[in-house]
């Protein structure tokens, strides 16, 4: 099972918990950041935890942003996120420590990157974000973890839960439009309207042009399995690059504790034998892989 995280989104989960228990800071929100991310890994046993960032390796602007004229995530504001960023260059250390591999995209989003590794790697996937553009990626070897709702999402169970056959999903969005991305989509269409409209989509019946258009541009901007792909070649190329350069990383438990000294997180240090079994565990699954070949 590889666990798939979606960095971003834990990120500032941590930080609206902090905040609102009166706590501040880089180190507080790596420290919530850290509890959560053990208890997930303590839940589903997965061997291979992946950690997609947000943040950029190249200042170009990908398609999503030329393409809307700066409009898209236009929203976003940058003085809040500043404030939760300060943790992430902490986090990647502490948690390289502890065997994960911390990704980061190109030109384009944390979101493509876990769509491609999601369609990449050997065996299951589950994903932890509470980004609901993600469930388009549900399938039979793929599954949505909601860490708020605190259930799980999979290609059995996604119409009872969803409202919807999983190949509705990304039509609805784009019909739906998404605020906090500053999308917009078809006027007059609520939950329920998109939904009858995203049927008729799939199901190919006529559609007046003028939706149409809106449907296909918004498509384009959310379906993130072809979103890297429309990043270039090098966007790929790039994930890659950063995989092979993880090839030998394992667990250091040493480091771990050395960190966490040196951060003073001091309830993970009371409870290190927990910490040592949840993730020096993917030492002993690599060991008795090998076996079996």
């Amino acid at each position: 099972m590889n666990l798939l995280i979606d960095g971003s989104s834990l990120l500032w989960r941590s930080h609206f918990a902090n905040k609102a228990a009166g706590r501040s800071g880089a180190a507080t929100n790596t420290h919530l950041f850290l509890k959560s991310l053990k208890s997930y890994s303590s839940e589903y046993n997965c061997k291979n935890i992946y950690i997609a960032w947000d943040k950029k390796l190249c200042d170009e602007k990908n398609f999503r942003q030329t393409s809307t004229d700066g409009d898209y995530k236009g929203n976003r504001n940058k003085d809040d996120a500043v404030e939760v960023y300060a943790a992430q260059p902490q986090i990647h250390e502490v948690t390289q420590t502890l065997g994960c591999k911390n990704l980061y995209p190109r030109t384009m989003e944390a979101d493509d990157i876990i769509a491609w590794l999601s369609k990449t790697l050997d065996g299951n996937n589950i994903i932890v974000t509470t980004d609901n553009d993600m469930l388009q990626l549900v399938n039979t070897r793929t599954c949505v973890f909601h860490p708020k709702k605190k259930h799980i999402i999979d290609h059995n169970n996604f119409e009872s839960i969803v409202g919807m056959p999983v190949e509705h999903y990304l039509p609805y969005k784009a019909i739906l439009g998404d605020a906090s991305d500053n999308i917009r989509g078809v006027d007059g269409c609520g939950p329920v309207g998109s939904k009858r409209l995203a049927k008729k989509w799939v199901e190919k019946q006529h559609i007046d042009e003028d939706k149409v258009v809106i449907i296909e541009k918004n498509i384009k901007l959310m379906d993130l399995n072809i979103g890297y792909t429309l990043g270039g070649i090098e966007e790929e190329l790039s994930y890659k690059e950063q995989l092979k350069q993880y090839s030998e990383l394992k667990p250091d438990m040493g480091e771990f504790i050395k960190l966490c000294k040196e951060y003073e997180f001091n309830s993970i240090l009371n409870d290190i034998h927990k910490w040592k079994n949840t993730f020096e565990k993917s030492c002993l699954l690599d060991f008795f892989d090998k076996l079996t070949i």
